[in-house]
């Protein structure tokens, strides 16, 4: 009898290490990549390789190229999803609101070593193309336009685990090309035990 009960408490025994041992070995992994989740987006390159326009009174007829490099070796990232928005400045301090720019990119998987480009169209809203040519037609200084603009990455990881990266950029341009140069960064790290912050 006593010699059933102590097999039994073995049998026992050896179940729980069994488990533990699976269990541990399913979760070293998903915790490795959790934890490589946070340096990966810190050590993406974000960056505008080309601005564009050429406006007519109905279409501003932008295209802003938009360049997403992931150096690191995790290969869990996701872009999600894409949303942009854009003010216009013309000399004498006005300003032409336009907002939300209506594009969505698909998702892209951000795999390690990955160069992904993203052309953003946009041809303007209500009479922003209008008032930006005839403010062109009217000035021929050729006076410098500035574009200042907002984009936000949504950043997603199978552990359901995600981040939003907030760029704004300003772009100068005449008419067809312009310079841009990024103007902040701010990440907000969202899912368990994630706290926001900036860059």
């Amino acid at each position: 009898m006593r010699l059933q009960e102590v097999e039994g408490r073995d049998i026992l025994t050896l179940a729980f290490m069994i488990t533990t041992v699976v269990f541990a070995g399913v979760a070293v992994p998903y915790t490795y990549s959790y934890y490589q989740f946070y340096p990966a987006i810190k050590q993406l390159g974000l960056t505008i390789s080309s601005f564009d326009f050429n406006p007519t009174n109905t279409s501003l007829n932008a295209v802003v190229v938009f360049n997403i490099t992931s150096p690191s070796s995790y290969s869990g990232l996701t872009l999600t999803y894409l949303t942009a928005a854009d003010d216009i400045k013309v000399p004498g301090n006005v300003t032409i609101l336009q907002g939300l720019i209506p594009y969505q990119p698909p998702a892209k998987a951000l795999t390690p070593g990955s160069h992904v480009i993203i052309p953003i169209p946009f041809i303007g809203e209500g009479y922003g193309p209008y008032r930006v040519t005839q403010f062109l037609k009217t000035n021929t200084t050729k006076p410098q336009i500035t574009f200042e603009y907002a984009v936000s990455l949504f950043l997603s990881s199978f552990l359901d685990t995600y981040a939003e990266i907030i760029l704004t950029y300003s772009c100068t341009a005449t008419v067809n090309s312009g310079n841009c140069v990024s103007a902040g960064i701010l990440l907000n790290l969202k899912g368990p035990s994630a706290s926001g912050g900036g860059l």
